[in-house]
């Protein structure tokens, strides 16, 4: 009996093998599954952020993901968005801030926009990323549709009529 157990061994390290491959693989996800689809014009925060939340609810946060947008425009306003307390150097620190996406404590995570334009509205963080390992974002064009702050030049000041 002693004389089968390595060869039982030998036998079964193939299996171990591959089942520890299949379970380290890449998942990639394509978010227009779950209704993430651009060029609609309407509000696509609540809808990202649900489908991100289910992806993370069904195989974590420690599974290696590619999570892609197909390419397009996707607008995010701050109705639907998440609101987290950041504390951010050289920011305004009025908490919570309104956050267009969050990825915390996550590893081996790849955002691929395949060439999107993600178009933000009103005053939020277009993505925050906290306490993550080996995330990328590619592919990806952040710009709000009308500027969070402006500046101006006085080029006159009447302080007679008030203009």
């Amino acid at each position: 009996m002693n004389i089968l157990k390595p060869y039982l061994l030998i036998l079964l390290l193939p299996f171990i093998y591959f089942d520890s491959l299949a379970q380290s693989a890449t998942k990639s996800i394509d978010l227009s599954t779950y209704g993430v689809v651009p060029n609609t014009g309407t509000n696509s925060t609540a809808l990202v952020n649900k489908a991100i939340q289910s992806i993370f609810s069904k195989i974590g946060k420690k599974q290696p993901i590619i999570l892609k947008f197909k390419k397009g425009r996707y607008d995010f306003h701050p109705e639907g968005a998440l609101t987290r307390e950041y504390y951010i150097s050289n920011h305004d620190q009025d908490n919570p801030k309104t956050v267009g996406m969050a990825f915390e404590n996550c590893d081996n995570i790849t955002i691929d926009g395949q060439g999107s334009d993600f178009i933000y509205h009103g005053r939020m963080l277009p993505i925050a990323l906290i306490e993550n390992k080996n995330l990328t974002l590619k592919n990806i064009h952040i710009d709000f549709e009308g500027p969070p702050i402006c500046q101006v030049k006085i080029l006159q000041n009447d302080t007679i009529n008030g203009t």
